[in-house]
């Protein structure tokens, strides 16, 4: 159970955040994800206000330190997703990405 403490991140926002990480740039951050540029902006803006803090530096573009740790947290995340579907793969079950 959560408590009034937590911060509830949302997946498109931890996705973006590394897109940026990755792409070093806004426009092409959202074409890698298939959303605008302004989407972009909207998603690490609504997060670093939810955060209370600056996650990216913008010349050039690239991540804060809180904004590295935040991109270290997605990447695990990333991980053990990974992990996931590899196992159910291995298990002969189905996944979403399996689905027509």
């Amino acid at each position: 159970m959560l408590s009034r403490g937590h911060v509830i991140l949302e997946y498109m926002q931890l996705e973006t955040s590394l897109a940026i990480k990755r792409e070093e740039h806004f426009e092409k951050a959202s074409k890698a994800l298939g959303v605008s540029p302004v989407a972009i902006a909207r998603h690490v803006g609504k997060l670093g206000l939810t955060l209370r803090t600056i996650l990216l530096s913008r010349k050039p573009t690239r991540p804060t330190e809180a904004g590295e740790a935040l991109c270290n947290y997605a990447e695990q995340i990333e991980a053990v997703e990974q992990q996931l579907l590899d196992e159910q793969r291995d298990l002969g079950l189905q996944t979403a990405d399996s689905i027509d």
